[in-house]
């Protein structure tokens, strides 16, 4: 009976650890989601939200930490970077429109990958290519 007693204060504590990294990971996706949308966007904000970024992706397989990254190289003037992240996210998630939409925005000094992403684009949403 004991070691049963043990056992289920064991696993509530790894379900509250869990349930805490996760709040923990969704307040710092929002906080640099916040910062990545401020027009005054300096180095400062950068270091903060790339930090953000990094603390929330532990354990984190959501897109998300990896569309704001690429968001955040773009807004850092790392265009080749963020084009690196998105495609490795396409590569993950083929058919999340987003990913592709964002491909196609950061390829203007690659005709034909803004061309492959915007027939994906087309493909996976036929509205927005309207």
């Amino acid at each position: 009976m004991r070691l049963l007693s043990a056992l289920a204060a064991l696993v509530a504590l790894a379900t509250a650890a869990w349930f805490a990294l996760g709040v923990r990971q969704a307040v710092d996706v929002s906080r640099a989601s916040s910062l990545l949308s401020q027009q005054a966007f300096g180095p400062a904000q950068a270091d903060r939200a790339g930090s953000l970024l990094s603390s929330a992706s532990t354990l984190n397989p959501d897109s998300t930490v990896d569309l704001l990254r690429a968001s955040l190289a773009v807004r850092t003037g790392q265009a080749q970077r963020a084009r690196s992240i998105l495609l490795r996210l396409a590569g993950r998630e083929p058919l999340n429109v987003l990913v592709w939409f964002e491909i196609a925005q950061t390829s203007s000094g690659d005709p034909a990958l803004q061309r492959t992403a915007l027939s994906h684009v087309a493909q996976l949403h036929p509205n927005v290519a309207h």
